[in-house]
């Protein structure tokens, strides 16, 4: 059975309609890039094959856009190709940094688009918001363009929602009970005060942390002391 992807790195050839061509890094292509390319390979020109990124279900173009639409504008239905196991995003990561290597030189167009593309996906390239320097690391841009990018979305994003105050603890008023007699006899003989109130003695999280830190034990589990 034939793999999905190339393991070795060798070029196989594949239908362009089966690619999915959404995933362009650059901000657009250049018509007369395309053309110049189309007349190449009419001419005998071998091109270097284009990356795709497949999940074994769908094909992603990663870098070679040109190429592939000057395929399409000569009638061609194949391209050469070297398939790489991964997803979308591995897809985009990929497309964004070639461009700075082959091809067409990025604009500053280019580059901002694909930072928006990467920043889009943050979540599951970074697991959240990247600092400057780490987008610039992912991205191949300077380190001032990535700071430059992640301040300017930082400051876009809405402050988050406040959060009223967590309470440890709560004193309530009671309703009028009955409190005699003042003094209870326990079963010791001795008299005891009696409490009607929450948190008249000692506040319950206070207690609850002190017997956890005093009764820890290596395990993990912790020994409620006899009272």
């Amino acid at each position: 059975r034939r793999a999905f992807f190339n393991p070795k790195g060798k070029p196989m050839k594949i239908k362009i309609a089966d690619i999915d061509l959404s995933l362009q890094t650059r901000a657009g292509t250049d018509a007369e890039t395309i053309d110049n390319y189309a007349e190449a390979m009419k001419d005998g020109s071998h091109f270097p094959p284009v990356t795709v990124f497949t999940d074994g279900k769908h094909k992603w173009l990663s870098d070679g856009f040109h190429r592939v639409m000057a395929k399409k504008q000569n009638g061609e239905q194949f391209i050469e190709a070297d398939v790489r196991k991964g997803d979308e995003n591995d897809a985009v990561v990929f497309g964004g940094t070639a461009n700075n290597k082959q091809g067409k030189r990025p604009t500053r167009a280019d580059v901002q688009h694909f930072l928006e593309m990467v920043w889009e996906r943050r979540e599951a390239i970074f697991g959240g918001a990247p600092t400057g320097g780490l987008l610039a690391d992912k991205c191949g841009v300077s380190r001032q363009t990535g700071v430059k990018f992640v301040e300017e979305k930082l400051a876009e994003m809405p402050p988050p929602p406040s959060r009223p105050p967590v309470k440890v603890g709560q004193v309530k008023k009671s309703p009028p009970v009955p409190v005699r007699p003042t003094k209870l006899i326990g079963k010791d003989g001795k008299k005891y005060l009696a409490h009607t109130l929450n948190n008249t003695v000692v506040a319950p999280p206070r207690m609850l942390i002190a017997l956890i830190e005093n009764h820890y034990n290596e395990d993990g589990s912790i020994t409620i002391p006899e009272v």
